[in-house]
């Protein structure tokens, strides 16, 4: 497979003047791209498009040391689609190296949910702020919730993955090492459904059909069973439990929590009560 190689356009301010790219920190209009696209994906072996005059109208951007990603600058596509846009980003972050982004753009970076755990909470280390960006995410990627069980489920599933994200957990036998939400998700998917249990995700169950659990009145399986570790279900503490007291999970501390009970109980409040 041939490797490629990302052009940026050079002519972000009007037609005549090419900007260095290290200038470049306003966004692209379409005023001024005319047909072109702001990025290209190109084979390294080819050469970028030229102007009329035989110049290049992309420059490289693989090599750059410093970029300016913040406000979208790198970002853009020739599309709307979030997904491509943040692709975009996520190539120059990995092409550039995390440690040779501004401060700016390593937060940028971490707002669209790019980077290791670790890089995020270093970038966002205020957690209300990694919660709202990570909710954001999560409703871009997934669509706007619709009505109140979705928006629950998108919160419950936004403070998982910006409290514990920079967390590991180290699963036997294999040994593989994993993101703790990661892990999460595995234990409440349901492949193999015994009696009085469904299958399938646990929190896309309570979305579709609003199951809850055993523990609120259900005569089923449900999220509240995983999080209150219900008596008598596959996450009673006697069988493994469930997001407080299971082996893996017990001993993590989330961002801003003394212990995985006291995350847990904030993670029951958002899910089941609403408060967020």
């Amino acid at each position: 497979m041939a490797t490629k190689k990302l052009g940026a356009f050079l002519y972000p301010i009007d037609q005549n003047t090419k900007v260095p790219l290290n200038e470049l920190t306003i966004a692209y209009q379409t005023s001024v791209l005319g047909s072109n696209k702001p990025f290209i994906w190109i084979d390294d072996a080819d050469a970028f498009p030229v102007d009329g005059q035989g110049d290049p109208l992309y420059q490289d951007i693989c090599s750059v040391s410093n970029p300016t990603i913040e406000n979208g600058e790198y970002g853009g596509s020739d599309t709307s689609d979030y997904k491509q846009n943040r692709d975009f980003i996520k190539d120059i972050v990995e092409t550039v190296g995390w440690d040779n982004l501004s401060a700016a753009s390593q937060t940028a970076a971490a707002m669209m949910n790019i980077g290791t755990g670790a890089q995020i909470l270093a970038a966002i280390p205020d957690d209300a702020t990694r919660d709202e960006s990570s909710y954001q995410y999560l409703k871009a990627v997934k669509g706007y919730a619709t009505g109140v069980r979705g928006e629950r489920a998108l919160r419950t599933e936004a403070i998982v993955w910006s409290r514990m994200k920079h967390l590991n957990v180290t699963v036997p036998p294999t040994n593989t090492v994993m993101p703790a939400p990661e892990f999460i998700i595995g234990l409440i998917d349901i492949s193999t459904p015994a009696v009085g249990e469904m299958g399938g995700v646990l929190l896309d169950l309570y979305v579709s059909l609003g199951i809850q659990g055993y523990v609120l009145g259900d005569k089923v399986l449900g999220l509240g069973d995983f999080i209150q570790e219900t008596p008598g279900s596959r996450y009673a503490p006697a069988d493994g439990g469930g997001l407080r007291t299971h082996a893996l999970l017990a001993q993590l501390v989330p961002s801003g929590f003394a212990d995985m009970n006291e995350f847990a109980n904030e993670v029951y409040n958002i899910w089941q009560n609403g408060d967020y």
